[in-house]
């Protein structure tokens, strides 16, 4: 699953939320980490990590919201162990209650002539 941050429209979605398997954020349509971090502050709890431009936090609780309705019964089994094995690699702040994730940034992608996501 993923976080899709379109800055075209200023919109924040989970995209492939039964995939518990990864986590991750794809900006798509430009390269603006002001307007990335208030997307995701407004939207996901998140932040972008201190002086780095590749990784932000983002509110467990946030995803969970957002994959509600959306995702079956077993879901936040599967989810709450995606979390416990981020923590051992530090990709999980249970404390903060926050998952770092890595940002790829689409726009980059685009000006190469690459494809976004659907």
């Amino acid at each position: 699953m993923y976080l899709l941050i379109d800055l075209d429209n200023d919109t924040v979605q989970l995209a492939e939320p039964d995939d518990t398997k990864r986590f991750h954020i794809a900006v798509a349509h430009q390269a603006d980490p002001e307007r990335v971090a208030a997307l995701l502050a407004e939207h996901a709890g998140g932040r972008l990590a201190e002086g780095d431009d590749e990784h932000a936090w983002v509110s467990a609780g946030a995803v969970r919201e957002l994959a509600a309705g959306r995702v079956g019964g077993a879901w936040s089994e599967h989810f709450d162990t995606m979390l416990q094995k981020s923590e051992a690699h530090g990709f999980y702040d249970p404390q903060a209650e926050a998952i770092k994730a890595h940002i790829e940034w689409l726009a980059d992608e685009e000006d190469e002539g690459g494809e976004y996501p659907s």
